[in-house]
């Protein structure tokens, strides 16, 4: 590989790393700046979102990508001005500032896909003058300076009023320089906050007395502070450089033995970066620079011994502060979408278990080689089965740690929706705040992928009929903005997903009403509904309450998508709704869904086997042939006063039956799903087996009846039924 191929590779790793972790960055923000313009006395959200912007601006710069930094530099101030106190966090300005992290998240998907922009765009430019105009009327004090900049922002407005082209330029020169000198006021006066510090310079080390441990460090850290100072000179000299590398790995090396093992880890990430850059045909520039020492100085700071001396002028501070990038081993879990993310004490404990497994293997090897010497066989056996026993249970942790590796935190999922609901809402004159709550639940890969389309129709659907507008929210008392909260928590068997609302609500009669006259039921039919069952409706085919189709809803599909989307998990959505306080909607999807091993009951019908599974077993019985019964013509049987349909396994499956001539005893399984119960005939019980499920669909795509395959000993298989199917067939044969 050429040396430009080789940084255009590195190059592309770099933008791939920043725009994955710059969204992440991104989706706790809003909640963020929420919690302090609520309480203000709390000022850690802010300092949380200001130091989230400041990274991304100054990573931004260092790729060059222009747009972004801009954009992000002009929050930045803003966020800068509302942290120092300079200007007050009112709604409106909150409201903006969030339209600006969305923006930003567009900005950032679009660098992903490719679409670079060096300038801002006209729909960016004038979201941040929107933010300018009402950061600049909402001062927390009034100082003279400030007054000062009120004139001067009164003079400017007279002067865009004019019809010349000049009089406008002018005027937005002045608030763009009113603005950044009130974000830049206090910072300037105060060097940095003792509070937040944004970064500390090579000269705070240059005399520093540091210890770590018990060991005088001084040396190292002097040298580290004396090699940057050369930098900042320009002498860049290859001794300058290996001897920079040598006292970060050195220092690195002293963490470990005083058993400082996070700053031990923080040392030797920034040592094999700053190897990577050397070893790398990119030259040590500036920027680099800044990665590195953006790592190494919150560290260098903890080391600093009580009797430190401290430098009695601080440097000016630069303009562009210096980029601030993630350690190396947040880099590593930084993965593209078409991989999972994995945390390494995963991958740890699956190669113990791997380890373990072939432990045992050997152990099988070692008494098959004895059983070949030996005609005592009884010692032996009773080994095997000692093995077998260590055998299953390794082979049961594995699996669940497979399980564990494809588990993804379902915050990737959620990640979209705060920002799409509020440009929805934007575009329908509504406002509205999105809450996310556990946003760390884990689930499956592939239903995290599954659960994208359900949600984002449940989102739209809330936003746009759910939420009221501002006038009418107001006309009902309450708040003009609404709350749409998204929820995510796992039960023993479910994963349960909340998008809860406290709009309008949804109102029974008007589903009835509407329901008639689109011709989904008759008027005797609507009346006959419960209120839960007229809510049901929503999720009827073709089913819509809007007035007239738009690009948002009115063809009566999003509802039912969602509905059928949790079918193919055997999940169900239920809805509960209050006139007047809002409307919840719970997604249940079955844990057991997103795993490989199933618990289930082996019976056998026709010298074929099956697995029933234990989540739709209900209970074994014995029946006498005299206990059947005809109800509407189809055989039923009563069980503990309750009655069931009966239906043998064959003769849902078509298969051959086997003579029941003769039996004083049929062999039932109760078993059940979410559309009902009924009683399952077969020839016999097998018991309980622990299986794993291969899917069929690939191979038998309409045999939807079964779950999957399983592979039995000696080369035998089990069918592995899906009960709600079967109860499909049942009710509708």
């Amino acid at each position: 590989m050429s040396s430009m191929d080789t940084a255009t590779a590195v190059n592309r790793e770099a933008l791939e790393d920043f725009v994955e972790e710059a969204l992440d960055s991104l989706v706790g923000l809003p909640e963020q700046l929420e919690s302090y313009r609520v309480d203000s006395t709390k000022s850690e959200p802010i300092h949380a979102v200001f130091r989230a912007i400041h990274s991304m601006k100054g990573c931004a710069a260092f790729l060059e990508l222009d747009a972004i930094r801009d954009f992000s530099h002009a929050l930045e101030n803003t966020l800068g001005a509302v942290r120092d106190g300079a200007i007050s966090l009112k709604e409106d300005l909150e409201r903006g500032i969030v339209d600006g992290f969305d923006l930003l998240d567009g900005m950032l998907r679009d660098v992903a896909a490719g679409h670079i922009d060096a300038e801002l765009a006209p729909r960016q430019e004038q979201l941040l003058k929107r933010i300018r105009d009402i950061a600049l009327t909402s001062p927390a004090k009034k100082a003279p300076d400030e007054v000062l900049c009120e004139e001067l922002l009164t003079l400017a407005e007279s002067a865009s009023t004019g019809k010349k082209a000049e009089p406008e330029d002018w005027s937005n020169t002045v608030r763009v320089l009113v603005m950044d000198y009130i974000s830049g006021k206090t910072a300037s006066s105060e060097g940095e906050s003792a509070e937040e510090p944004i970064g500390a310079t090579p000269a705070n080390f240059a005399e520093s007395h540091c210890v770590c441990g018990d060991r005088d460090v001084s040396d190292l850290v002097t040298a580290i502070a004396k090699a940057f100072l050369a930098f900042e000179d320009g002498r860049h000299e290859e001794q300058t450089e290996s001897a920079l590398l040598a006292s970060i790995l050195a220092l690195a090396g002293q963490a470990q033995e005083a058993g400082e093992l996070d700053l031990a880890e923080c040392f030797g990430n920034a040592a094999n970066d700053l190897r990577m850059i050397l070893d790398s045909p990119i030259d040590l520039d500036e920027n680099l620079l800044s990665v590195i020492w953006e790592q190494l100085w919150p560290q260098l700071e903890k080391l600093k011994g009580p009797t430190a001396a401290e430098p009695k002028e601080k440097p000016p501070a630069s303009s562009e502060e210096p980029p601030r990038r993630p350690a190396a081993s947040s880099k590593q879990q930084s993965v593209k979408s078409r991989f999972v993310r994995v945390k390494e004490e995963r991958l740890d404990e699956f190669l113990e278990h791997v380890s373990r497994l072939f432990i045992t293997s050997e152990l099988y090897k070692d008494v098959h080689s004895r059983m070949a010497e030996t005609d005592q066989l009884v010692d032996l056996v009773d080994e095997i089965r000692q093995i077998n026993s260590e055998l299953q249970v390794e082979s049961t942790v594995l699996q669940q740690g497979v399980m564990a590796l494809r588990r993804v935190s379902i915050s990737g999922l959620f990640s979209k929706f705060p920002r799409m609901a509020r440009t929805l809402a934007s575009n329908l004159g509504k406002q509205v705040t999105v809450h996310l709550s556990g946003e760390d639940t884990e689930i499956d890969k592939t239903l995290a992928e599954d659960l994208d389309a359900p949600l984002t129709h449940l989102i739209r659907n809330v936003v746009d009929h759910g939420i009221e507008t501002p006038d009418e929210r107001r006309a009902r008392g309450v708040s003009e903005t609404g709350n749409l909260r998204l929820s995510a928590r796992l039960t023993k068997n479910h994963v349960r997903i909340s998008v809860q609302d406290d709009g309008r609500g949804i109102d029974p009669n008007r589903l009835r009403q509407k329901a008639i006259e689109k011709g989904v039921i008759s008027r005797s039919d609507s009346d006959a509904l419960s209120d839960q069952e007229a809510l049901n409706l929503i999720f009827h085919p073709g089913f819509s309450t809007a007035e007239k189709v738009s690009d948002v809803s009115g063809r009566g599909v999003g509802m039912d998508v969602v509905r059928t989307t949790l079918a193919e998990h055997d999940g169900q959505v239920t809805v509960e709704s209050q006139v007047g306080v809002g409307t919840t909607l719970r997604l249940d999807i079955p844990i057991r869904q997103a795993t490989l091993v199933i618990d289930g009951l082996m019976v056998s019908e026709n010298d074929e086997r099956f697995v029933i599974p234990f989540d739709n077993l209900r209970e074994i019985a014995e029946i006498s042939p005299m206990d059947f019964r005809s109800v509407h013509g189809r055989r039923a049987v009563t069980i503990r006063e309750n009655v069931y349909d009966a239906i043998r396994l064959s003769e849902i499956l078509d298969l051959p039956s086997a003579s029941t001539s003769g039996r004083t005893k049929e062999t039932a399984v109760l078993v059940h799903s979410k559309e009902s119960t009924f009683c399952l005939l077969v020839d016999r019980v097998l018991g309980h087996r622990q299986v794993v499920v291969t899917d069929l669909k690939e191979v038998l795509p309409n045999a939807d009846k079964m779950a999957g395959v399983a592979q039995l000993g000696g080369g035998r298989l089990a069918l592995v039924l899906n009960v709600a199917e079967l109860t499909k067939g049942i009710l509708h044969p």
